[in-house]
């Protein structure tokens, strides 16, 4: 199978620890006084003095962003999460991407049980980088995004199988249209260690991930596995992803963080 496609096809692997969701309309975001955290152990719950639900590790204050740079190669690719939305069950998300020079917008929905992080659906960061439009139908999703009480030695695991449907007539659209893939995501909290990325220096959870990725294309099945590490702080959230996959090597880092 072409290289360049199994490189976009694990893409969205390395980006599923940022949640799943799905994709609606995006409203104009809004912005707060920049600030950044330390990090700690433990939590979940509702945040006292609030009806948001709320995750320590997981924070999404409404109206919060990170801008963050992946680098794969010589791809780098600046992107920004800001939370539009959060309430006592759903939060939601807008993600701004620069691809060579042209702005995309996607935005995801997430559900708060509790503390702990779910998908509400399924959408694809590769939109963004492949110019089409697709529309998901989701045949089974299980498991959360994170958990309300992280800490060293936490184990969890998601996954999902969707259907991808584009009316796009691109060759890679046509690829695309009627495509069944799955996802699982396996997440093991390894250690807390200090991490220094351009937003700053934090003491975070490092948790290690292997998303395993397989479906068919053309009637050919194709797997792709990515072996992640990921940084998460105390009341601020993702700070830096590493990831190797079958299509390439992803680092991405916080460069900015606004609460």
């Amino acid at each position: 199978m072409n290289k360049n496609l199994l490189k976009w096809l694990a893409l969205p692997a390395m980006l599923a620890l940022l949640g799943q969701g799905c994709g609606r309309p995006a409203p104009a975001p809004g912005t707060t006084d920049s600030g950044a955290g330390g990090a700690g152990t433990v939590a979940g719950g509702t945040r006292g003095g609030s009806n948001d639900c709320f995750n320590a590790y997981y924070p999404l204050n409404a109206g919060s962003s990170i801008t963050y740079k992946s680098v794969s190669g010589d791809q780098v690719v600046p992107f920004t999460i800001s939370v539009l939305e959060h309430d006592a069950d759903s939060i939601v998300l807008e993600y701004t991407f620069t691809v060579q020079g042209r702005e995309a917008k996607i935005t995801n929905e997430l559900a708060c049980e509790n503390g702990t992080i779910r998908g509400k659906g399924h959408f694809d960061f590769a939109q963004a980088f492949l110019g089409i439009d697709i529309r998901y139908e989701v045949l089974r999703m299980e498991g959360e995004i994170m958990p309300a009480d992280v800490r060293v030695g936490s184990e969890w695991t998601m996954e999902n199988e969707v259907k991808m449907i584009t009316s796009d007539t691109s060759p890679i659209g046509r690829l695309m249209n009627g495509r069944v893939a799955t996802t699982k995501i396996v997440s093991k909290v390894v250690g807390e260690e200090s991490v220094t990325v351009p937003a700053g220096t934090f003491r975070a959870l490092k948790i290690e991930q292997t998303v395993t990725s397989g479906g068919e294309i053309s009637g050919r099945p194709y797997s792709t596995t990515a072996e992640n590490f990921a940084w998460y702080v105390k009341d601020v959230g993702l700070v830096k992803s590493q990831s190797t996959a079958t299509g390439g090597e992803f680092t991405m880092e916080a460069q900015t963080i606004t609460r």
